[in-house]
């Protein structure tokens, strides 16, 4: 790995020198554009496995540029603990953050850790955020303030905006429409505004499709807001190396999009993911009760339509397949968004005095169920939930180039840093991509891990997905034969030595999620 990073550290400095040859300080060091996008799963075009498939031509766009990991696994399936993982470098076991309502700063394992942007700017460089990076929940002054000599992550925050509504929404500009299916929305935001029967409405719980109607364009649109930001900062003269992140909000849940995102996928023409009636019958019952059902969203459906529905996919959309595509629709209308969005910021820096010394990284905080495993929306241990797009593109990463290899998004704090040329990091969970960016079939002896709560994990480690719940049943996949995760093959005593093997890369202990 030393001669690799002495190549690009010298093309670096040939590339900066040219383009920076009035700010020595600038040229010493790569600035780094970190990018991410939310519930965003493997739909997307450079992905492969799934049938379904969003047009993403700026997100393909970026994968050329660099290497895909395309079995790349989060480190918690659900937005909060995964985004507090990869950002301090920590696995959800280690800080007992698994939860949405838990605050990063206030688990005792993360109190005064260093995380990822404030790392990068305890060693000079200028931090700046736009969008959804930490999670949204998060007081802002735990991340940022205007308090001099504070040692957090952000020296700048942009502007937010709200993701639940177009922009100017109050003033009843926009307008929503009728349930669809008897799926009524319960936004507040939503029923505030007028009736149009001309536009189309779906909501369930934090699940809304929405189609805004014409009146909506992409400048009404807080994501699109929020792009522009960090391009404009792209454009802008740098002084100091930069760490500039956007987070996209969308695909996730309201999926309200422009109507024009909408009409590129016709109704007609949606393919429902599959999705057999025989999945579960060799599913372990503790993972089909508490992975497998989804009380919030049943709850939030017309009880008289659904009478006695129990289970939101199997008792309601599988049901009604007119609802379940209309649901597909506008997600994959929001990946589409999402990958405009993304384009912007992709397009300025790809314009900007800055394309060839800055490393840019692109993942999503997890996957997303459609019905897979008779399932919708996230948090579980499946490959839907668990896997995520992640792609690594900079100086001296030859492009064009798809690693298999299970890896974990933990270990993009430690990449980030070696690319960058910082001292190692060395009280964080996950390790360097450095070898597997040279020699994208390097071995790589590092299980993948994921978890939702103590006692529940699953394992990626070469062509297998060894899964483990807090009862102690077990699911086992041969995902280079069964990608979709068909057959739980951990009942075959053939594979008895493979789980014992598998086991060892499971969390010994379990940090306490009470703090």
């Amino acid at each position: 790995m030393e001669n690799f990073f002495k190549m690009v550290f010298c093309l670096t400095m040939t590339l900066c020198t040219t383009a920076f040859s009035t700010d020595e300080k600038q040229t010493q060091r790569l600035n780094v554009l970190y990018l991410m996008a939310d519930d965003m799963n493997s739909y997307v075009g450079f992905i492969t496995g799934s049938s379904l498939k969003a047009q993403t031509p700026n997100l393909d766009r970026l994968a050329a540029m660099g290497v895909i990991f395309d079995q790349a696994q989060v480190a918690c399936p659900i937005c909060n603990p995964s985004r507090i993982a990869a950002l301090s470098g920590i696995a959800p076991h280690h800080s007992g953050v698994y939860f949405l309502h838990q605050l990063g700063r206030d688990a005792p394992r993360l109190k005064d850790h260093v995380f990822l942007p404030q790392y990068f700017r305890r060693h000079g460089y200028r931090t700046e955020a736009s969008g959804k990076i930490f999670h949204g929940w998060e007081p802002q002054h735990i991340w940022s303030d205007d308090t001099p000599g504070h040692d957090l992550s952000w020296d700048h925050v942009c502007p937010k905006y709200s993701w639940l509504k177009p922009l100017g929404a109050d003033s009843g500009k926009y307008a929503t429409g009728t349930a669809a299916g008897g799926i009524d929305g319960v936004w507040s935001e939503y029923a505030a505004m007028a009736l149009d029967k001309k536009s189309d409405l779906m909501a369930s719980g934090r699940a809304a499709c929405v189609s805004t109607g014409d009146t909506v364009q992409d400048e009404d649109m807080a994501d699109y807001k929020q792009a522009q930001d960090i391009a404009r900062r792209l454009a802008d003269e740098h002084t100091e190396p930069f760490f500039l992140a956007y987070g996209c909000f969308r695909p996730h849940a309201p999926w309200y999009v422009p109507k024009k995102y909408l009409d590129m996928y016709p109704l007609e023409s949606i393919e429902l993911p599959a999705a057999p009636l025989n999945d579960m019958d060799d599913i372990p019952s503790y993972a089909i009760k508490n992975f497998a059902n989804d009380p919030a969203l049943v709850a939030a459906c017309d009880p008289e339509k659904y009478v006695g529905a129990k289970n939101f996919f199997r008792d309601i959309l599988q049901k009604d397949p007119e609802a379940w595509k209309r649901f597909v629709q506008a997600y994959l209308a929001s990946i589409t968004f999402s990958d405009h969005c993304l384009g912007l910021v992709i397009d300025a820096w790809q314009n900007s005095a800055y394309r060839d010394n800055t490393i840019v990284s692109f993942w999503s905080d997890h996957g997303f169920h459609w019905g897979e495993k008779q399932h919708t929306r996230k948090w579980t241990l499946w490959d839907n939930a668990t896997r995520t797009p992640f792609i690594i593109v900079g100086p001296g990463i030859r492009p064009g180039r798809v690693c298999k290899t299970p890896v974990s998004i933990l270990d993009l704090y430690p990449t980030l840093v070696e690319l960058a040329g910082l001292p190692k990091k060395v009280d964080i969970d996950g390790h360097s991509l450095a070898p597997l960016l040279q020699d994208v079939h390097a071995s790589w002896p590092q299980p993948a891990v994921t978890t939702t709560s103590p006692g529940n994990s699953s394992v990626r480690f070469g062509k297998y997905k060894y899964i483990r719940y807090a009862d102690k049943s077990e699911e086992l996949y041969d995902m280079s034969q069964d990608p979709r995760e068909y057959t739980n093959l951990a009942a075959n005593p053939e594979y008895a030595e493979l789980i014992r093997n598998m086991k060892t890369h499971l969390p010994n202990k379990y940090a306490s999620e009470h703090f």
